[in-house]
């Protein structure tokens, strides 16, 4: 996919706030991180991404947008679903991640760039990006790519921010966003991102740990992270990943919430909240009308 052709030039950076992303604690031990999710989940954290790739409506030969990438696992079912004639960009803010994500693709890391990489008015964006990954990196730069393969499309890990994105209007068919957007500080403002970002008849699947007006749902998911999972990610030395979570949830808003967010955002077709893993996780499916 000819990344460069979606891209658009930024506007101006926000003044707000010096960072419009949470800082989240990171961890170079991302295969502990990885085991320490499956373990956790018994694997199920696999079967949800699944089902957000299928609530976008992703389909053979489309473009896709998996915002927050991180490692990069939706991403590369996003590729699969889109298959070897569509096109796949996983975006985050980190750099690291966005490395680390090429590298479990397999890829031998083709460095490409984004069409306003060498425009200094361009490169300028990083107002609301500044201290994430290396200094001078430009939003919307595409680091490498990983090669489409006989099943799969080809992944462009493009380094950007989620509540501005790189993108001109309406580039893609279908996006997700998984664990990600519970750690933007404006989540109404990456939701608008996201609808600007779609083709009419698209939608987005939102895929976080679900805040839950239940009461026992709520005491369960808050023993399962005091209890079990906290304990055990400090023993494998990625403690700061998972102690930051039961606040992130409780700030975090709950499904009613973010549908009326989602429509706020813009989102004029089929909005719902799914509840799933018996409420412990939810995901937003937001969609725009067909034109």
């Amino acid at each position: 996919m000819a990344i460069a052709s979606l891209c658009r030039q930024l506007p101006p950076p926000l003044t707000s706030k010096k960072n419009t992303t949470t800082t989240m604690p990171t961890s170079s031990s991302s295969s502990s991180s990885a085991q320490l999710n499956d373990a956790l989940s018994l694997g199920l954290h696999r079967v949800w991404k699944r089902m957000a790739v299928r609530w976008s409506g992703a389909r053979a030969g489309d473009r896709a947008l998996d915002l927050c990438c991180g490692s990069g696992d939706v991403a590369r079912l996003l590729a699969a679903r889109a298959g070897p004639a569509g096109g796949v960009v996983g975006l985050d803010f980190a750099r690291e991640m966005l490395l680390d994500a090429d590298r479990r693709s397999g890829s031998r890391g083709r460095r490409r760039k984004a069409k306003h990489d060498d425009d200094d008015e361009h490169s300028s964006s990083g107002g609301e990006g500044e201290g994430r990954g290396e200094e001078g990196s430009s939003s919307g730069e595409c680091l490498c790519s990983s090669p489409p393969t006989a099943t799969s499309s080809e992944v462009d890990w493009v380094l950007g921010d989620a509540t501005r994105l790189p993108f001109a209007d309406a580039s893609f068919d279908a996006a997700t966003l998984a664990y990600g957007l519970r750690n933007v500080s404006d989540p109404l403002l990456a939701l608008r991102e996201a609808r600007r970002m779609l083709k009419p008849g698209s939608k987005i699947a939102v895929l976080d740990f679900n805040h839950s007006e239940s009461a026992a749902v709520d005491a369960a998911q808050a023993a399962a992270l005091a209890g079990a999972v906290v304990p055990v990610a400090r023993a494998l030395g990625v403690g700061p990943q998972y102690e930051y979570l039961r606040p992130s949830i409780l700030a975090y808003p709950t499904g009613k919430e973010l549908v009326a967010l989602a429509r706020e955002a813009g989102f004029d077709g089929e909005v719902r909240f799914h509840e799933i893993a018996l409420g412990l996780m939810g995901c937003l499916v937001a969609g725009t009308k067909r034109r």
